[in-house]
């Protein structure tokens, strides 16, 4: 029957329908999207308005300023070999004074994706006059009808002080959380840079020593594999409880520490801040075989950082070692000195010695500060880096 079929297609279609598009259940009717009319004048802004095609980030979609259709990267070359509009027929051409006038226009009309070409206008001073404060006026319009990229560079402004905005936290977190919710799935640059920004504002609230809004902020960020917020997190966390035995707060920090080591690439991998804070948790935790893994990464970057940060590090493997080398005067399973005596290593992480296999198993088994989870630990983490090397090797 007609009304089977009609349910079978209407099944299908839902299971086929790109993430751009909703189907109300039972209806099929679609939903508008959450950006259309904001980024550019599609009828779904993923669409290029010429061809069709599927456009997946919309910070590097063209917008034409005479109607405000996206199109894709083939059309706007075809539409630049035309010197017209293909949507429109508008001629191309046009000076920068004309561009101008004709984004007001379209700004006036309450066009956010216009509102945003116009406060760039104004920031450069293409064709229009330059002015910062027009610039900064267009912009928050723009962000208050929902344009991400309008809310990131807001929410910059607030947080540097730019385009005469004063210095405001919070109104530079409320900016740069919109924009990050807005920007997920469609912006990838502008999703980065509003990352970024409030990893920056919750450094802010840390020198402040706010801590709480701080970890408010990054809890969030690092749960999503951001490195630089778990790094953050990190640091936070250690700094908040300073001149505290806090055992829970370390092991806390030092998980965020080294999930930032694997997930951090590049220059920001290189320094080696995240080996460093984890190494430092390590000690306070007594993991010494996860503590000599770190060191010797941190060991490694002494080469590349500034000289203070330098000494700094130095001062905390020289501390690292003189604690490996009390730990090979005694033994780890009976707590017996050597004094001269055959001593036998742990195989593994040659951190801890022995005077026989029963003290190596006695220290191995035993419930509280036992050598098993450690060891087995630095293990995992060699275990992980090796992985990241081989993928980062493929990878270039």
């Amino acid at each position: 029957p007609w009304y089977m079929l009609s349910a079978a297609l209407l099944q299908e279609n839902m299971a086929a329908a790109p993430p751009t598009t909703t189907l109300t259940a039972g209806i099929g009717i679609q939903q508008p999207h959450p950006l259309k009319g904001i980024v550019n004048s599609n009828d779904d802004p993923h669409r290029c308005a010429a061809c069709s095609d599927f456009m997946q980030d919309l910070g590097k979609v063209m917008v034409s300023f005479c109607c405000g259709r996206g199109v894709c990267g083939s059309c706007s070359d075809v539409e630049e070999e035309l010197k017209h509009c293909l949507q429109c027929n508008t001629p191309h051409g046009k000076t920068p004074k004309e561009d101008g006038a004709c984004l007001k226009k379209h700004s006036k009309k309450g066009h956010p994706w216009a509102q945003v070409s116009l406060a760039n206008l104004y920031c450069e001073g293409h064709g229009i006059r330059q002015s910062l404060s027009e610039s900064l006026h267009w912009g928050r319009e723009a962000a208050k009808r929902g344009h991400p990229i309008a809310m990131q560079v807001i929410g910059s402004c607030f947080l540097d002080g730019g385009f005469g905005c004063p210095v405001d936290l919070h109104q530079a977190q409320e900016y740069l959380e919109a924009g990050l919710k807005a920007s997920k799935t469609s912006f990838a640059d502008c999703y980065a840079s509003c990352q970024e920004d409030l990893v920056e504002v919750a450094k802010r609230h840390c020198a402040a020593n706010s801590f709480e809004k701080a970890k408010a902020i990054l809890l969030p960020l690092a749960e999503g594999g951001v490195g630089k917020a778990q790094k953050a997190l990190g640091v936070a966390i250690i700094r908040d409880c300073e001149g505290a035995a806090r055992p829970n707060a370390s092991s806390s920090a030092l998980f965020w520490f080294s999930s930032a080591a694997f997930a951090l690439t590049g220059e920001e991998a290189a320094l080696g801040n995240a080996e460093q804070g984890a190494m430092y948790c390590c000690g306070v935790l007594y993991k010494y075989a996860q503590a000599k893994f770190w060191g010797r990464i941190v060991k490694k970057t002494l080469r590349i950082i500034n000289i203070e940060a330098r000494i700094t590090r130095v001062k905390e493997l020289v501390n690292l070692q003189r604690e490996l080398r009390s730990l090979r005067d005694i033994c780890g399973g009976c707590g017996a000195e050597f004094e001269g005596k055959e001593r036998k290593f742990c195989r593994a992480c040659r951190a801890y010695c022995y005077c026989s296999r029963e003290c190596q198993k006695m220290h191995w088994n035993r419930k509280k500060g036992g050598h098993r989870e450690d060891c087995k630990g630095a293990s995992e983490l060699k275990q992980k880096m090796k992985e990241k090397k081989k993928a980062e090797a493929i990878k270039a």
